[in-house]
């Protein structure tokens, strides 16, 4: 990769600002309305229980409500306070939890499609992108990469068109695979496993048969938050763990994959010494609040990783782009780990095929190769394998 790559993605992300992205209006309505009557009816829930009127936009005011005049057990204090966040209040027995966590879901979905109703022109978004210190490219105005789930349906293809999206498997883990070199990582990788089937596994003692995919979903926290720094204790708190389980977890993995560690030791040397580190495709990252006798690894881990894929995605941009051209497709925006493109209903099987091969070839030979999950739909929000 080099420095003419990033000219090449800017240009095609522009493009997508000047045209814009189809939004189903119709379904934006329908959801507004459903989301300001949840909000509404969640609400009135909520001060009923609480049997007084309160700012429930206030974290400190709900923590007082819940913990002291409600008298429910905290899952964890947070300074002088009580922490309120969503994953502590899906830990609380109690029916005022649950709609409060409702009156939350409906609050966001509807200050979103605000956002993308105050962000339209002519009918459609046209979001800008810009990259951040490490290179992975942001959206705003509005943030579409942002959207939550349950609404993303009110992002559409144009008219005789189809979306389809390339999402990276286990990226992070795959880039620190090929950087650290550890061969049971790669081990791992080669049986074809699912890894955090297997981290899971390991985190909860059991069989990878028996593993849930809610298990799966906490290993995968897990070990990413260790992996960036984060405390076993707070580490804990937010996969709702014990801290001792944490702990063996950690040790677990520095004793099965010691390379990891090796290469981030390695690793760590040579910032103090420069300043600077490379990512997977060679770019020098300048890291020099992290130049000092203590670096911090969590951090040093995390900027290399999305700074490597950050480079992936942005060759991965401009070489869709030009792929697609020729029948008709387009890129629409990136979303982090995916890519989210267009094409005519009657090219779609080929501008899958092209997705999946510009996401995955990076254009040099990789010990663990990088894997995408392709889907395509009507609609960003029905999305089916192809």
């Amino acid at each position: 990769m080099n420095n003419a790559s990033r000219p090449a993605w800017c240009a095609v992300l522009d493009a997508s600002t000047r045209r814009g992205i189809a939004v189903d209006w119709a379904y934006v309505a329908t959801k507004e309305e459903e989301s300001l009557s949840a909000r509404r009816s969640a609400r009135s829930q909520i001060m009923e229980m609480a049997g007084e009127e309160f700012d429930l936009d206030n974290s400190l005011a709900l923590g007082i409500i819940l913990f002291e005049k409600l008298g429910l057990s905290p899952v964890r204090r947070v300074g002088a306070g009580y922490s309120v966040l969503n994953s502590d209040l899906g830990r609380i027995e109690h029916p005022i939890s649950g709609a409060i966590l409702a009156y939350k879901h409906a609050d966001r979905d509807a200050c979103w499609i605000g956002q993308v109703r105050q962000a339209s022109a002519r009918g459609r978004v046209r979001p800008t992108f810009e990259p951040n210190r490490v290179g992975r490219i942001t959206a705003s105005k509005p943030n579409v990469q942002g959207i939550p789930e349950p609404i993303r349906s009110l992002i559409i293809a144009d008219p005789g068109c189809m979306l389809i999206q390339a999402d990276w498997n286990a990226m992070h883990l795959r880039l620190l695979a090929n950087l650290s070199m550890d061969p049971e990582l790669i081990h791992l990788f080669e049986h074809g496993e699912d890894p955090f089937v297997e981290m899971a596994a390991m985190l909860f003692h059991k069989a990878m048969e028996d593993v849930t995919a809610d298990e799966r979903a906490t290993a995968k926290m897990t070990t990413y938050s260790l992996l960036y720094g984060s405390s076993c204790d707070g580490v804990a708190d937010g996969c709702g763990l014990q801290v001792e389980a944490v702990k063996a977890y950690k040790e677990a993995f520095s004793d099965r994959f010691p390379g990891v560690h090796r290469w981030t030791e390695r690793t760590c040397r040579a910032v103090r010494k420069a300043g600077q580190v490379l990512t997977i495709c060679g770019r020098q990252l300048c890291i020099d609040d992290l130049a000092s006798k203590r670096v911090r690894r969590g951090a040093l881990v995390s900027r290399i990783l999305q700074g490597s894929e950050a480079d992936i995605l942005m060759d991965a941009i401009a070489r869709t782009a030009e792929m697609l051209r020729g029948i008709g497709g387009r890129v629409l925006f990136p979303i982090h780990d995916a890519l989210l493109v267009q094409a005519p209903l009657e090219s779609a099987a080929e501008a899958a095929v092209t997705l999946r091969v510009a996401m995955t070839d990076i254009g040099r030979t990789l010990a663990v190769p990088l894997a995408v999950k392709v889907t395509a739909g009507p609609d960003w929000g029905h999305m089916h394998a192809c």
